[in-house]
């Protein structure tokens, strides 16, 4: 899943209309990449660590995914309409769900900080000047993206089994 969505910002960069920037837009992409890693340094570093102590996996990537689809609830209050709103805190859950998967296969979180990074910075690009044609259809494979990933850590979970009298997890 992580790969797909690299590709899907990747293409999202590739349809994006670069003749509508300026140098205003590209200064206020810094600040995207450092809101990227903040939020993952948050929800998939310092929240995962915690929760990692006293909850199962299973909690550990619900919560965390859950939590960052909240942050984004602050549009709200920031102006967003409600419904637009809701389905941001819901695609932040599954794109979450993206980075946690990236998080837990390599051990690291900066692969998750770049990818996070690269991800908004493509969403920004393409929501800023004239999206084509395509930048709805790329929207529409980020949130299958979403939606398998967490259809795979769901049934990567469920077909764990831990035996408690032996503390083996299978």
């Amino acid at each position: 899943m992580p790969i797909l969505l690299a590709l899907t910002a990747i293409l999202t960069l590739a349809v994006t209309d670069w003749a509508s920037y300026d140098g205003a837009f590209f200064a206020a992409s810094l600040v995207l990449l450092l809101v990227g890693f903040t939020e993952e340094m948050t929800s998939r570093g310092l929240m995962i660590v915690a929760l990692r102590s006293r909850l199962s996996e299973v909690w550990v990537w619900f919560l965390s995914s859950a939590a960052f689809g909240l942050m984004h609830f602050m549009n709200f209050f920031l102006g967003q309409d409600l419904v637009p709103t809701l389905i941001q805190v819901g695609s932040a859950f599954a794109i979450g769900t993206v980075f946690y998967i990236l998080r837990r296969t390599t051990g690291t979180l900066i692969w998750a900080m770049v990818l996070h990074a690269a991800w908004d910075f493509s969403v920004f690009a393409v929501g800023h000047g004239n999206p084509g044609p395509l930048a709805n259809a790329l929207g529409v494979l980020q949130m299958t993206i979403g939606i398998l990933a967490i259809a795979v850590v769901w049934f990567t979970f469920r077909s764990t089994r831990t035996d408690t009298a032996e503390g083996i997890t299978r």
